[in-house]
């Protein structure tokens, strides 16, 4: 399975604001999506990256 899912599971943010309408049809009560980072100071600019684009920052 994870040499399907590789290519396009890259651990990276979300950038596109497309994901707040799945987000919206869905309702999540959460939602798990890893990041891969070196550093925390790398974890710094991911994460609101991501944040941004589901519309929480």
């Amino acid at each position: 399975m994870q040499d399907f899912t590789q290519p396009y599971n890259q651990h990276l943010p979300f950038t596109s604001t497309a994901i707040r309408k799945i987000l919206d049809l869905l309702q999540p009560e959460y939602v798990v999506h890893e990041l891969n980072y070196k550093d925390f100071s790398q974890l710094d600019t991911l994460l609101p990256k991501q944040l941004a684009a589901c519309g929480l920052l």
